[in-house]
């Protein structure tokens, strides 16, 4: 459930819907009313929201360790917590990968690294275009079920498909906006925020509050004060 407030926030989600119904996916446009009757408690301000019945996610560590597992049964061999501080070469080739000071020799290497996959191959003068982007996240105590679904805000699908922006903790450099979800023990994943800050692991409070005021001023019958965080 992607929810707009805003005429903007309509007329870009009505464009977005266009593009998935021509894809064929058979996305539906909610009014504000039809929108609070599938998810109590939003806000009345809500203008409506698209809804999809077969939109779903996985648990994406439960779906790593199934492809370890099945990686396993296959022959491999899997080192966890096992640095690889550089890639082995020889003229032209690469013939393997050194970790925890072994060399490790094989006919093909995969870097599946993420966002520290530049700064593997910049020994080798491979410039790969990957940039890091840090997200917050606040974690919920466990409480009764609520969220019938995944609900995101229209800031939040702008964010997340806005191109890299330079400056400080304001809104559009911060990509503040809501996306929330609840899981079966209980607890809410209520986010988030998308800012370009290299490889800064450091959280910011005035980010996590904006982060809780848009949630609450999605749901303002849900009190912040109600509830305990952890970011």
């Amino acid at each position: 459930m992607i929810l707009f407030e805003t005429a903007e926030e309509r007329e870009a989600i009505q464009q977005l819907v266009m593009r998935q119904r021509e894809a064929g996916l058979d996305v539906q446009l909610l009014s504000g009313e039809e929108a609070r009757r599938r998810q109590p408690g939003l806000a009345e301000h809500i203008l409506g929201s698209t809804w999809w019945d077969h939109d779903a996610e996985v648990n994406p560590l439960h779906v790593s360790f199934a492809m370890v597992r099945a990686a396993q049964r296959q022959g491999a061999a899997v080192r966890l917590g096992t640095r690889v501080s550089r890639i082995l070469t020889e003229g032209n080739r690469i013939v393997g990968v050194e970790c925890a000071g072994e060399k490790l020799y094989a006919d093909a290497v995969v870097v599946a690294m993420g966002v520290w996959t530049p700064l593997l191959l910049k020994s080798l003068h491979v410039d790969v275009p990957i940039v890091p982007r840090k997200g917050h996240i606040l974690v919920s105590e466990r409480l009764p079920a609520f969220v019938a679904c995944n609900v995101l805000g229209g800031a939040y699908i702008a964010a997340k498909m806005a191109p890299k922006t330079e400056g400080g903790p304001t809104a559009a450099a911060t990509g503040v906006g809501l996306s929330m979800g609840q899981t079966s023990s209980g607890t809410l994943f209520i986010g988030g925020s998308r800012e370009f800050a290299g490889y800064n692991w450091r959280t910011s409070v005035d980010i996590t509050r904006a982060i809780s005021q848009c949630a609450t001023r999605v749901f303002p019958l849900w009190g912040i004060g109600k509830l305990s965080f952890h970011a």
